[in-house]
């Protein structure tokens, strides 16, 4: 009993960190949170909060060495996370008023936000977009290329209002939850930070911008423009 006890409680705390990075819950059926990424930043003196939510394992931005066959392969990871069947992308964009480090509290879902109406009375607003592939189909050559056609997919930006995020601070992590009550989606999540830039992320997963192209040097996706994303 003895030598089986460790092995038990490892398998317990590898279970609970599986779990740990949240849920998320569509019409369809639910799925596990497998990466999570935040990126704090600020617009017109507000502050602003990006979130990439994924039930796929993806990098948060392109290597910084110059190996082709790292970028390649992280740029594979961005693909796969957008197109495979099955791929769920939940983009939350928080705004907040004034600026710091509490990003606490409740961001309740709105289809435009314009950051200079934040004040005190309602300090908070939140942003959100949604992406699905429902079914697609795979090609492969040589057994190691996959190509992935969307036969049922789903893109909103912005998803409409009503809808909440409740995020907690705790250090470099956040954890929290959201409701995107006109689609029936809700999920859990816990984000860790992300040191690239918010233009490597949100560009190789086509959020909050329309189509795949990069952003333009005076464009900016806090905007808060409606487009629509489109697959990679």
């Amino acid at each position: 009993m003895s030598t089986l006890r460790p092995t038990w409680l490892a398998a317990l705390a590898l279970c609970t960190a599986c779990s740990s990075a949240g849920r998320l819950h569509t019409p369809r059926g639910s799925d596990r949170v497998r990466d999570a990424w935040h990126i704090p930043t600020s617009y017109l003196g507000q502050g602003v909060l990006a979130l990439v939510i994924a039930n796929s394992r993806f990098p948060c931005g392109l290597p910084s060495e110059a190996d082709p066959e790292a970028i390649t392969g992280a740029d594979m990871d961005y693909y796969v996370a957008w197109n495979r069947e099955g791929a769920l992308v939940v983009g939350l964009l928080l705004y907040r008023w004034g600026t710091g480090d509490d990003w606490s509290g409740s961001y309740p879902l709105q289809d435009t936000v314009t950051p200079e109406a934040l004040d005190a009375v309602e300090p908070r607003a939140a942003m959100a977009a949604f992406h699905a592939i429902w079914e697609a189909e795979v090609s492969e050559e040589d057994g190691i290329y996959r190509q992935y056609e969307a036969v049922d997919e789903q893109d909103l930006m912005p998803v409409p209002s009503p809808g909440s995020v409740e995020l907690q601070v705790q250090g470099e992590t956040m954890r929290g939850s959201f409701t995107l009550d006109s689609i029936d989606v809700s999920g859990t999540f816990t984000s860790q930070r992300c040191s690239a830039s918010e233009a490597d992320l949100l560009q190789y997963l086509d959020l909050f911008q329309g189509g795949g192209e990069p952003l333009e040097d005076s464009a900016t996706w806090f905007d808060g423009a409606p487009a629509t994303g489109a697959s990679r």
